[in-house]
């Protein structure tokens, strides 16, 4: 019963909190616009995509206890670029270090090792509120930050939609 509290809070969090991220996004102009050489011809917001979203889970119980959504990687160096007047659009790609030696890696290393201390961080905090937890990281930037940080976690980015179809298949 308690997979199933959490699978449904999963869903209910997205169903709820996506399009609040849409609206934001839109607003703030945090949005992929359409050109010669997209195939899109909308706004697509940025953010609805990348959230990474860190869901909590007590080891003593399995019972779910919320969350934190965190803007990801892509948003973080397109906000660097367009709420500045002169800093570049950086990759993702590219050389990656703690300390970097120009701009563009300067950037890089500030949006990547950022969020991973950020999640780091958020993970420390939410063990010394609630002790020992199970974090489950998902989004598009998950699989790229798995082996990234040192705290232990679960990350898929279908996560959501699997324990959905596992209820569904189990129930049906």
């Amino acid at each position: 019963m308690a997979i199933i509290l959490a699978f449904l809070a999963f869903f209910l969090i997205s169903y709820f909190s996506i399009p609040q991220i849409v609206k934001f996004a839109i607003a703030r102009k945090l949005v992929d616009t359409p050109d010669h050489r997209k195939v899109h011809r909308t706004l697509i917001p940025a953010l609805g995509g990348v959230a990474v979203f860190i869901c909590i889970f007590l080891a003593k119980n399995n019972a779910f206890r919320g969350g934190a959504i965190s803007p990801g990687i892509e948003l973080r160096l397109k906000a660097m670029h367009q709420f500045t007047d002169k800093l570049p659009l950086v990759s993702r790609e590219g050389h990656l270090s703690v300390l970097g030696y120009d701009t563009e890696t300067s950037i890089r290393s500030g949006a990547i090792n950022g969020m991973a201390a950020e999640i780091e961080g958020m993970i420390s905090r939410f063990e010394a509120q609630y002790g020992k937890i199970n974090a489950v990281l998902t989004g598009g930037d998950s699989p790229f930050f798995e082996s990234r940080l040192k705290n232990k976690i679960f990350a898929d980015t279908n996560f959501l939609f699997k324990g959905l179809y596992a209820i569904l298949d189990q129930h049906y």
